[in-house]
C-alpha cells in the first residue's frame, strides 16, 4: 500500500467533511487577516490603483457600463469586469479606498480556497491546506489581493478554470474505476462522489463537454478582465499537460508490448541514447498531426462558442460604440504592442521573472528549489500523484515562459502562476511531514533560515537609510525586519531539534505576520507622506463654481480621483500660456518646482504658489499654482 493511502483523506465521510470545513475556515480567516487588515487605511497608489478606480468612477457617473473612460477620454487599457465589481462596491461602501480594493480581497480569498481544492484533488487534503497557507502568505500575492488592480480577479478565474478541468477529469476517472467499465463513465454514480476514497489525481478520460464548457466560460470572464491572455494561457497550460500526458501514456503502452532483443551499436551509449530519445520526444510532442489532434480533443469549437456567447457581446458593443477605436487600441497597443516592445519603461532580461518570483514569493521562495527537486523526482519515478506534479509544472512553465518572451515585463504578469508554485511548495512540505527519505529537510531549512534572517537584517539596515532620505527620518517601517529575524531564529531551533512540523509552522507564521505587518501597518507611516490628496483638497477649497485644472510634466491619476475635477495635460510652455489666457478665472496648474522654473515668462504676472509639498518617494517638490486675484482667504 502506498503511503498516501494512510493519509488523512481516508477517514469516515462525516469526519472528512468536518475537517474540510475547518480547513476552509482556516484559509478564510487567513485571507481576512492578510488581505483585510487596514485594507482601506492607505490612499490609492499611483499609477494603477488610482487610474483603474477613477475609470470605474467615471463609468458609474456616466451610467455607461460598456465604454471605459478616464479623465473624460476613452480608456482602452483593460476590459470592464473589474470596473463593474468596483462600481458595485462603490454603491455599497461609497467611493472609498476600501471599496476600490474590496473585490480584490474577495477574489484573493477565493483563490486560496480554489488552490486548496486543487491540492486536495491532485495530492491530498494536507497538501491543499498548505498550498492555501503558502499562497496567502506570499508577499506579492498579498499585495495584489489588497490592490485595486485586475490581477487578483484574473488569478481567481484562471485557477478556478483549472479546478473545473481537474475535477471534470477526476470524477469521470473515479467513476470509471468504481464501475469497472469505461462505457459507464458518463452515467450517474450510485453513490455521491465524495463517498469514494480520495486518491491522487490519475486522469484516464478527458473532461466532459460540460466541464470544458464551464472552464471555457470562466476563461471567457477572464478575457473581460485582461483580454486574450485570460483564455490563451490557461488553454496553453492544459494543452501542454495533455500533450505530455498522452505521449507518456503511449510510451508506457509500448513498453508493455513484447519486443525482439537486438544488438546495440557501439555508438549507442547511455548518454547518446538519452539525447536521441529526448530529441525524438520533443519533436513528437509538437509534431503537427499529434499537436492538432490534442488541440481538437480540447474542444476548440466549444471554446470559441462559449467565448463568443459570454464575452463577445461586450466586445461587439464597445466596438460599435467607439467605431472600433477601443478594439484597435486595446488589441494592437495594449496586447500585441506590449508583447513586441517594452512600454512605459517596463523592460527586463529574459530571466526577469525568475528574480521577480524569488522576491514575490518571500518567505516561501526558500522552498522553491526543494519543491522543484521533489517535483522532478516524482514525475520521473512515476509517483501516484505524477499527473498532479506534471500539471503544476506545465502551469508554472507556460505562464513564466510565455511572459518571458514578452518585451514588456511586470512582476504581476505571472501572478496567475503563483497557485501552481504554492502547490509545488506544499507538496514538498507534505513530503517532509511524511518523512520522505528522498527529500531531506535539514539542509534546505538551514539555508532557508539563513536567507530569511539576512532579509530581516537587510530591512533593519536599509529601510532607516531610505526613509531618512525620502521621509526625513521615519524609521518605524524598519521594525518589520524583526519578524523575519525572530521567525528564522525560532524555525532554526525547531529544525535542528528534528521537529519538522513546528519548523514549517514557524515558517508559515513568519510569512503571515510579515505580510500583515508590512502591508497592514508598516505602510501607514509611508502613506502619510503622500500629498496628491492635499492638492485636490486645496483646489476644491480655493475654487468657486467650475474650476479648471491642468498639469505640466506631472500628472498623478490620484489627483483626479480625489478632486473629481478633470484635468488637462499640457505638453509645452506655450500650451501653459494659452491655458491661463483661455481660463482667467479659477484656473489651477499642478507641476514640479523644477518645471515651474522653466515657465518664467509664460505665466501671468499675478501667479502665486498655493501649496508646495514634497513629491512622494522623490527628492523634489510639487507646486500648485493659481492667480493671486482668484485666491480665497
Amino acid at each position: 500500500m502506498d503511503v498516501r493511502d494512510l493519509s488523512q483523506d481516508n477517514v469516515p465521510l462525516d469526519k472528512s467533511d468536518n475537517r474540510r470545513w475547518c480547513e476552509y475556515a482556516v484559509l478564510m480567516g487567513l485571507g481576512l487577516l492578510v488581505f483585510g487588515t487596514n485594507l482601506g487605511a492607505t490612499r490609492l497608489w499611483d499609477v494603477d490603483e488610482a487610474i483603474f478606480s477613477q475609470a470605474a468612477v467615471e463609468m458609474m457617473q456616466r451610467g455607461d457600463l460598456v465604454t471605459p473612460f478616464y479623465n473624460g477620454q476613452l480608456f482602452t487599457h483593460k476590459p470592464p469586469f473589474m470596473y463593474w465589481c468596483q462600481i458595485a462596491a462603490f454603491h455599497i461602501f461609497g467611493r472609498t479606498e476600501f471599496a476600490a480594493r474590496f473585490f480584490s480581497a474577495i477574489f484573493g480569498i477565493g483563490t486560496l480556497l480554489v488552490t486548496y481544492e486543487l491540492g486536495r484533488l491532485l495530492f491530498n487534503s494536507r497538501t491543499g491546506l498548505w498550498a492555501g497557507l503558502v499562497l496567502g502568505s506570499c508577499i506579492n500575492f498579498a499585495v495584489i489581493a489588497r490592490a485595486a488592480t485586475p490581477d487578483a480577479y484574473l488569478t481567481f478565474f484562471c485557477t478556478l478554470a483549472m479546478l473545473v478541468l481537474v475535477r471534470g477529469t477526476r470524477s469521470r476517472s473515479v467513476l470509471c474505476r468504481s464501475t469497472g467499465n469505461a462505457a459507464d463513465a458518463g452515467r450517474p454514480s450510485p453513490e455521491p462522489f465524495d463517498n469514494h476514497p480520495l486518491v491522487p489525481w490519475q486522469p484516464e478520460l478527458p473532461p466532459s463537454w460540460l466541464a470544458y464548457g464551464i472552464a471555457y466560460g470562466l476563461m471567457a470572464v477572464a478575457t473581460l478582465i485582461k483580454g486574450p491572455v485570460g483564455i490563451v494561457i490557461p488553454m496553453a497550460v492544459w494543452g501542454m499537460f495533455l500533450l505530455i500526458e498522452q505521449l507518456a501514456a503511449e510510451r508506457s503502452k509500448r513498453q508493455l508490448e513484447p519486443v525482439e532483443p537486438r544488438r546495440e551499436s557501439p555508438l549507442a551509449t547511455t548518454h547518446f541514447q538519452n539525447v536521441v530519445q529526448s530529441l525524438c520526444w520533443f519533436l513528437r510532442l509538437f509534431w503537427p498531426p499529434y499537436f492538432l489532434l490534442t488541440v481538437w480533443r480540447m474542444r476548440p469549437i466549444t471554446a470559441l462558442a462559449v467565448l463568443l456567447l459570454m464575452a463577445g457581446p461586450w466586445y461587439l458593443a464597445v466596438g460599435l460604440r467607439t467605431d472600433g477605436d477601443f478594439l484597435r487600441e486595446f488589441f494592437l497597443v495594449h496586447n500585441f504592442g506590449r508583447a513586441a516592445l517594452p512600454m512605459e519603461s517596463h523592460r527586463g532580461p529574459f530571466f526577469y521573472y525568475l528574480i521577480a518570483i524569488c522576491i514575490g514569493t518571500f518567505p516561501w521562495c526558500v522552498l522553491i528549489w526543494p519543491a522543484m527537486v521533489h517535483t522532478a523526482r516524482a514525475i520521473r519515478a512515476g509517483d501516484p500523484a505524477r499527473a498532479g506534479y506534471l500539471l503544476i509544472t506545465c502551469w508554472t512553465c507556460v505562464w513564466i515562459g510565455a511572459f518571458s518572451l514578452v518585451a514588456t515585463k511586470l512582476a504581476n504578469y505571472v501572478i496567475p502562476a503563483y497557485p501552481a508554485i504554492a502547490l509545488g511548495c506544499a507538496a514538498a512540505v507534505d513530503a517532509w511531514l511524511r518523512r520522505d527519505a528522498s527529500l531531506p529537510y535539514l539542509a534546505p531549512l538551514r539555508r532557508a533560515w539563513v536567507s530569511i534572517a539576512l532579509v530581516g537584517l537587510g530591512i533593519l539596515i536599509a529601510v532607516p537609510i531610505l526613509t531618512r532620505i525620502l521621509f526625513d527620518g521615519e524609521i518605524s517601517p524598519a521594525l518589520i525586519g524583526l519578524v523575519p529575524l525572530v521567525g528564522a531564529t525560532i524555525g532554526w531551533r525547531y529544525s535542528e531539534a528534528g521537529n519538522i512540523e513546528h519548523a514549517v509552522t514557524a515558517l508559515a507564521i513568519t510569512g503571515v505576520v510579515f505580510c500583515v505587518g508590512l502591508l497592514g501597518f508598516a505602510v501607514l507611516p509611508v502613506d502619510a507622506h503622500k500629498t496628491t490628496h492635499l492638492f485636490a483638497a486645496e483646489i476644491q477649497r480655493n475654487s468657486i463654481g467650475n474650476a479648471h485644472v491642468a498639469t505640466y510634466k506631472y500628472s498623478p491619476p490620484s489627483l483626479l480621483f480625489y478632486s473629481q475635477i478633470p484635468f488637462e495635460r499640457l505638453r509645452s510652455r506655450d500650451a501653459v500660456a494659452v491655458y491661463f489666457r483661455d481660463h482667467p478665472k479659477h484656473a489651477f496648474l499642478v507641476t514640479t518646482e523644477r518645471a515651474f522654473g522653466e515657465l518664467t515668462g509664460y505665466l501671468p504676472a499675478d501667479m502665486a504658489v498655493v501649496r508646495k509639498e514634497r513629491l512622494f518617494l522623490k527628492q523634489e517638490n510639487v507646486v500648485l499654482l493659481t492667480r493671486k486675484t482668484r485666491m480665497l482667504h
